[in-house]
């Protein structure tokens, strides 16, 4: 009988830090309200994130550029330049890289995010759906 297990891992995170001060800047709260309520000093964004959140910080009518953001997104730009499952292809890079693994080595792709490109299909169809021919089957948690 064959069994099943997990052979390597892997991560990734953008390059751009969010710290509270950024986002202090950007709207009515403080580094010691986010601190003290969630322990959070800094995060990790995609490029067009962390973009919008500086001209945000910069913007002298808040509300005004969160309106011209919704209709015509950054810089006049709607989709993001990196998406979930770019994020997923990198971290699945990393896992390979590990184990000393290819893509063909691979049966399975497991998969999790908060906040998915898509309701359906998952990251990981999309990332199954790359030039990599990365297996099926695959699973989004």
């Amino acid at each position: 009988m064959r069994k099943a297990k997990i052979l390597t891992t892997g991560m990734y995170v953008p390059d751009y830090v969010v710290t509270n001060d950024l986002l202090a800047q950007a709207m009515d709260t403080s580094d010691e309200w986010i601190t003290q309520r969630t322990g959070i000093k800094e995060r990790r964004m995609i490029p067009d994130t962390y973009k919008m959140l500086q001209q945000l910080a910069r913007a002298p009518d808040k509300e005004a550029y969160l309106r011209t953001l919704y209709d015509t997104g950054v810089d006049g730009k709607i989709d993001a330049e990196m998406s979930t499952a770019d994020l997923a292809l990198a971290a699945t890079q990393v896992a390979l890289q590990q184990a000393n693994m290819t893509p063909q080595d691979l049966d399975l792709i497991i998969q999790t995010t908060v906040v998915p490109d898509y309701v359906f299909p998952g990251p990981a169809c999309v990332l199954a759906a790359t030039s990599w021919g990365l297996p099926q089957p695959q699973h989004s948690v």
